[in-house]
């Protein structure tokens, strides 16, 4: 859970920008019934803030299946790349 407050205009902006879908399963809003929720990229407990840039918009399932982690192994590769790679190249 987030330590800091987020406006509702900035969730509605996250929401938009992912068009209300999970940045990590592209599930939409209307189909998982469960609200997503905005997962901080950089973690809070990394240091990660509470700016737009940092936040991302995913169902509860894979927020909390991503919990704190920075990383994650690539079933393709094998290698860990840093999620915060993945999610901007999702997002650019």
């Amino acid at each position: 859970m987030s330590s800091s407050y987020i406006s509702a205009a900035l969730r509605q902006r996250v929401a938009e920008t992912a068009r209300f879908r999970c940045g990590y399963c592209l599930a939409s809003q209307r189909i998982i019934g469960p609200l997503l929720e905005l997962d901080h990229i950089v973690p809070e407990a990394h240091g990660g803030t509470s700016d737009e840039e940092n936040l991302f918009l995913a169902c509860p399932m894979c927020n909390s299946h991503k919990a704190d982690r920075r990383e994650a192994v690539d079933p393709e590769s094998a290698g860990i790349p840093l999620l915060i790679d993945t999610l901007y190249r999702t997002l650019h």
